[in-house]
Order: C-alpha cells, then sequence, then structure tokens
C-alpha cells in the first residue's frame, strides 16, 4: 500500500477537470447527465428513497462531505426535462476508482441509464490513471449484479455484514482497467488458463467469451495488485451451483490460493441459497483432489473418459451446504 504513496498524492494535489455536460438519447428521450451541486442534494435523497423503500442510505451531510471532498471525484446526476431521475458517485482512492453510489428513479430502469452513468466514471477511471474501477452490491441483489456482470465487473470478495441497517453481506465487484474487458475477456481467461494447466486450456478463446456472456455464468476472481491470482467459473441452476474451472496462477500454486477461493466462493453461493455444488476432477490429479475433499468435497462419481487430451476418468465431487449452514 505504501509504495503508492506518491501516486496518490499527485492525484490529491492534482487540479480536479470539470466534467462537461452531455445529452444522451435513450428509448426516444434525451437525458441530460451533469455534475451534482450541493442544491441537487435533496432530488436524490428523494431517489434514495423512492428506490430503496423509503431508507437513505446516504444522508444529507453524507453528500455535502463527499460533494466537499479534495479528493478527486466525480459526482453526476440525469435529468429529464429538468427532472432528477437518476445518479451516480465516485472517488479515486490510489489506483482505484470507488463507485459510491448509484440509483435510478424505477420508472426509468432498465433504459440502459444505469450503465451510461457507470461508463461515464469508467471514463473518468482511465482518465486519472486508475488500474482498477470497483463496487460493492447488497448479495440479495442479484439484479443490479446481473447488470454489472454485463457491463465488464467481476466478483472479488464478500464483505461480511458490510451494510449496518441488517447486517447483509455485500459482493466487491471490479473492473481491472488494464486487462478486463468483456470484449477480450475470452482472450484473457485463455491466456491465464493455459499458462497455469499442466496440460494447457480446456477451453478455446470463444469457449470462454460465449460462458462468460451466459446468463447464468459468473467468475469469481482473487485479485492482488491489479493481477490475476486464480478464478473459478461457475453456473446456478436451481438451488445447485457447478463448477467448471478452478484456476489457480501458475507461478502461484501451493501457496494456499486455491483454497482461499473455494472458501470464498463457498460463502457466497450459501448467500445465494445453493444447497450443493459439483465439479469434476481428473482421476489423476490427487493434489486437486485433497484441496476439495479440505474444502468439504466428497466423490460421488466416476464418469469414464469424460476428459480428452489426454483422454482420462472424472470423478465428480460434489459439497452440501445446507448441512453445513445448520
Amino acid at each position: 500500500m505504501w509504495k503508492n504513496f506518491n501516486f496518490v498524492t499527485k492525484y490529491f494535489t492534482k487540479r480536479r477537470q470539470r466534467y462537461i455536460t452531455k445529452t444522451i438519447a435513450m428509448n426516444q428521450q434525451e437525458f441530460q447527465l451533469r455534475e451534482i451541486t450541493y442544491q441537487d442534494i435533496k432530488d436524490l435523497l428523494a431517489i434514495e428513497r423512492e428506490v430503496y423503500a423509503g431508507e437513505l442510505p446516504w444522508t444529507m451531510s453524507a453528500f455535502m462531505a463527499e460533494l466537499g471532498s479534495k479528493a478527486p471525484h466525480l459526482y453526476l446526476l440525469a435529468a429529464i426535462n429538468g427532472k432528477t431521475v437518476g445518479f451516480i458517485g465516485c472517488r479515486i482512492q490510489g489506483t482505484d476508482a470507488h463507485i459510491t453510489n448509484v440509483a435510478v428513479h424505477t420508472a426509468y430502469q432498465g433504459l440502459g441509464l444505469g450503465r451510461s452513468l457507470i461508463e461515464e466514471t469508467r471514463i473518468f477511471a482511465k482518465k486519472n490513471r486508475c488500474e482498477t474501477l470497483s463496487l460493492e452490491v447488497r448479495m440479495s441483489n442479484v439484479k443490479a449484479q446481473r447488470l454489472y456482470r454485463k457491463i465488464g465487473f467481476v466478483s472479488q470478495t464478500v464483505k461480511k455484514g458490510y451494510y449496518d441497517e441488517n447486517n447483509e453481506d455485500a459482493l466487491e465487484m471490479i473492473i481491472d482497467l488494464k486487462e478486463i474487458s468483456v470484449a477480450n475477456i475470452g482472450e484473457e481467461l485463455w491466456r491465464f488458463s493455459n499458462s497455469s494447466y499442466t496440460t494447457g486450456s480446456p477451453w478455446t478463446e470463444t469457449q470462454f467469451a460465449e460462458d462468460f456472456a451466459q446468463e447464468n455464468s459468473e467468475y469469481l476472481f482473487l485479485v492482488e495488485n491489479g493481477q490475476w491470482l486464480g478464478y473459478i467459473a461457475y453456473h446456478f441452476i436451481l438451488d445447485e451451483a457447478e463448477i467448471s474451472h478452478v484456476v489457480v496462477n501458475g507461478q502461484k500454486q501451493h501457496q494456499g490460493i486455491g483454497c482461499q477461493l473455494m472458501k470464498a466462493f463457498k460463502e457466497y453461493v450459501k448467500s445465494r441459497n445453493i444447497t450443493q455444488i459439483f465439479l469434476e476432477v481428473r482421476e489423476s490429479n490427487t493434489l486437486a483432489q485433497k484441496l476439495y475433499e479440505k474444502t468439504g468435497f466428497r466423490k460421488v462419481a466416476v464418469r469414464k473418459n469424460y476428459y480428452k487430451e489426454p483422454q482420462e476418468n472424472a470423478f465428480v465431487m460434489c459439497a452440501k451446504l445446507r448441512k453445513e449452514a445448520q
């Protein structure tokens, strides 16, 4: 953290550039995007009450403190015919641009307004040479998580009891501005997997890209200093999760990263009311089998000649979560 101190100081002393107001068209309607002023705070509070069922995640004093902060930040609202219908906030923390708040009036959701607001923060982050764009989202807010993944965010960690009012967990999600994007995610996943598996990547770039785009497909990454340490790819089917890949950086193996990934993954899927997890593993891969057994998996079946190049049987392993949660 301290090695970035000079970089952070440069940001704090840099004169902030003003945001240039723009107009965007959506669904045959025109919305104006502009910077938020103190006079807009009452409108922001009204949107919060409408979106969050009367609750105020941010108070007037919180908005005022953020707008007056010397830290580089961007707070934008979206308005139609002079009426505020959405807003977003972003502040720079070191080399990360963190989205602090985003909300769109329910009458204007589904038009792409939230996506457009987030894109403005991405542009802001890149102009300020940030390496990541991050946010937190409630574990129960699956709709928002899907939107963020379509934009290019990936799951990173679960923050226990993050939301004070009901002690709900938060899912931290990030975009690596240097590497990860929807456009090249297949290439990045293939390259990482190909260098990590001893037999090379089991999937092509196209297969990774198509899988990443599926609605029921998710990827959980472990990231350190902007570098991937590992990831788990999985699908949700009703109350079950099926893991397709568990990959650890080839230069970071045997350091407990796989165990960290699996524990974080299990905590996450528990919050999604998943009752059991399945995966396949090569019959010869005893190290992986030991890892899975250590994290609660048990062998339940054998699939003959499941793997190709080289051809090999697979053990089907299962972890039951309902029993563990009791």
